[in-house]
């Protein structure tokens, strides 16, 4: 068995492999603060992972040295830290500096890769941060664009602006009867951020006609676009995870 971990800025994400397929994701939040005994917790009821445990991480070393602190203790095995390179398999990333790009972001095209066969493909990860990557089919990373997250424009309304400080809060997710404008501020807020980051998934796209590009979401926050974005996009919740399993293969 395999223990593949992704920390990202707010949550925690992890699942065992075992003949090379994943657990169910399980995920807890962090939010900056300690959350060794929750997973310890969880942890502790785990087999031995005799092949290895693989972290990709976004977040603060503290929270990787931890998890090496632990796995140290419990079951005598030292963790493996994946980075982003410049090449894995056919899969080329677009940087000059490939390890200055974020790692969940090139697991996350590893992952696409591998679950739509190596079609051309836009990914799109909603976290606390929205990325946005663009992979085709001969393995080339044309690059990405990095946005605030939704949560996250909606903080800032509600830090900067007095008037609008009032309506933030969890907001729904956007559903296929949803009007082009509202009526409300809280609504208008809502929509309006929705429609930002699907204005900018369909500019990206669009670019991209000659060699369509197959549109896969990951994040947390991808449910509340699902409804609004074609019929065909996929949504696959543990995509970084699928592409740390592949790139532990080669550990």
């Amino acid at each position: 068995m395999k223990l593949l971990i992704d920390i990202g800025n707010t949550c925690l994400k992890w699942a065992s492999a075992q003949q090379g397929q994943l657990s169910p994701q399980q995920r807890i939040t962090h939010h900056g603060r300690d959350v060794m005994p929750s997973l310890a917790e969880h942890w502790h009821a785990l087999p031995i992972p005799e092949q290895g445990v693989f972290i990709s991480s976004v977040a603060h070393p503290l929270y990787v040295q931890q998890i090496r602190d632990f796995c140290q203790q419990q079951w005598q095995c030292e963790p493996v830290l994946i980075r982003s390179t410049a090449q894995f398999g056919q899969i080329r990333s677009a940087y000059p500096q490939p390890e200055r790009l974020g790692v969940d972001r090139w697991l996350a095209l590893i992952g696409a890769w591998f679950v739509l066969e190596g079609r051309s493909c836009c990914v799109v990860d909603c976290g606390t941060a929205i990325t946005l990557d663009v992979l085709t089919s001969d393995g080339q990373h044309q690059g990405g664009l990095i946005l605030p997250g939704i949560g996250k424009m909606h903080q800032i309304l509600a830090q900067d602006t007095h008037a609008l400080g009032q309506y933030h809060r969890d907001p729904p997710p956007l559903s296929p009867d949803s009007p082009l404008l509202a009526n409300h501020s809280q609504h208008a807020i809502q929509l309006g951020i929705y429609y930002a980051v699907i204005g900018l998934i369909e500019h990206v796209t669009a670019a991209y006609s000659a060699d369509p590009l197959q549109l896969i979401l990951t994040g947390g926050a991808a449910t509340l676009l699902r409804s609004a974005l074609p019929t065909h996009c996929h949504y696959w919740p543990d995509l970084v995870l699928q592409g740390l399993l592949k790139a532990s293969e080669l550990q």
